[in-house]
């Protein structure tokens, strides 16, 4: 079973380079886990999970999703002892107190009608001087309140992110992922145009970073190419992900 796991695990992120920002977030957590128990909450279709132990060393991995479909997908990745999967709604987890050393959650809270139930909840589960790790966008604009994304209930400013996670966090260091686009569909108008940069940054600096996110994807994959993504220390007004790295008191 493991060896069928492996092989799909590198047949998905071949795949997965089209979502090399995700890909690149379960890397960065994979530098915090090595050793631990772990809960992935949203899971989804399961590759991160299983990179979280393949990668990160992780000694145990459940995966959780409120999607049975999700679920059903990411039972390949399944691996005795080492990786499984669990249904149940981020805002209720189906597991004990203090059950795990670390939880990771990716593009979670964003969705959810109820951001402090999650994070309560993760709080809960989460062993004393356990880490968390947390994303979701980063929207400084009015726009965070009516997101143009429709699966988003609402987006958070950094100081609203922090605000959040220090209600239930005793320490968050905050993160933040910048991304680079080989070709950007969003600059084409600018490709000839003398002083092409100076336009860039006039651009930049009308229309937040997650607004130019929402627009390239709404562009679509055609002629775009995510050439690489970096997740670097603090906050960064131009990224269009924030990330949280929390821990609890002992």
């Amino acid at each position: 079973m493991a060896q069928v796991a492996e092989r799909v695990l590198v047949t998905d992120l071949a795949l997965e380079r089209n979502h090399l920002e995700d890909f690149t977030r379960y890397r960065f957590a994979c530098g915090f886990v090595t050793g631990k128990r772990v809960l992935d909450v949203a899971c989804g279709s399961g590759y991160g999970s299983a990179l979280l132990w393949r990668e990160g060393g992780a000694s145990c991995v459940i995966g959780a999703d409120a999607s049975w479909e999700a679920l059903q997908a990411a039972q390949r990745f399944q691996a005795p002892g080492h990786v499984a999967f669990a249904l149940g709604p981020a805002e209720q987890l189906p597991f004990s107190d203090g059950e795990f050393e670390a939880i990771i959650s990716m593009e979670t809270l964003e969705h959810l009608r109820n951001p402090r139930a999650f994070l309560r909840e993760l709080g809960r589960v989460l062993r004393a001087g356990g880490l968390g790790i947390v994303s979701t966008p980063l929207n400084n604009s009015e726009t965070r309140h009516r997101p143009d994304n429709p699966h988003h209930c609402r987006e958070y400013s950094a100081s609203e992110f922090l605000g959040l996670l220090r209600d239930v966090f005793q320490q968050v260091e905050l993160f933040s992922q910048l991304s680079d686009y080989g070709y950007d569909p969003l600059w084409a108008p600018f490709e000839k145009v003398r002083g092409r940069s100076w336009a860039r940054q006039a651009v930049a600096a009308v229309v937040p970073p997650a607004v130019r996110h929402g627009l390239r994807r709404a562009m679509g994959s055609k002629g775009r190419q995510l050439a690489a993504s970096r997740i670097i220390p603090g906050y960064d007004q131009q990224a269009a992900y924030q990330i949280a790295v929390c821990s609890r008191s002992r």
